[in-house]
């Protein structure tokens, strides 16, 4: 259902079903948002405590399934949101670890200086695989973790 709603339906569908669905289930939309995600407030808090905030694009979508004109559009606007934030050094975290060389290119045009992929592994940073980087996500310490809990 995940992957339905997140790339095989048009938008105009995928729009209308979750609007449906958070209107039956979680009822207020905006307050669910203003729980869920960050403030401008506390993004820029947390800047001044040293946190980093790089791109995960504008509205979070597949990037390879956009046309040119869209995906320049997507850039464009994670740019602004980027320079709202007053974060001048631009990653590129692909959304749903979607990206190709088209990709690799756009995000180059815009100065972007590295893209992290959804690759599980080490980042062995160089001029070659910059825009490549493997990282780690949190579910990836969920064996370990249960290894140390429970010893098994």
């Amino acid at each position: 259902i995940k992957k339905i709603l997140q790339i095989n339906l048009p938008e105009k569908a995928r729009n209308e079903i979750t609007d449906d669905l958070f209107k039956k289930i979680i009822h207020d939309e905006k307050d669910f948002a203003e729980k869920l995600y960050l403030s401008l407030d506390q993004i820029l808090e947390m800047q001044e405590s040293g946190m980093f905030f790089g791109s995960h694009g504008y509205k979070h979508e597949w990037l390879s399934n956009l046309t040119d004109n869209e995906l320049n559009n997507e850039l464009i606007e994670s740019l602004k949101f980027l320079k709202k934030i007053k974060q001048d050094k631009k990653i590129m975290c692909y959304p749903y670890g979607d990206y190709n060389e088209k990709i690799i290119k756009k995000i180059k045009e815009k100065n972007y200086k590295i893209g992290l992929t959804a690759e599980s592994g080490d980042a062995e940073l160089s001029i070659r695989n910059a825009f490549k980087l493997k990282r780690y996500d949190t579910n990836d310490f969920l064996q370990w973790l249960i290894w140390y809990k429970y010893k098994v």
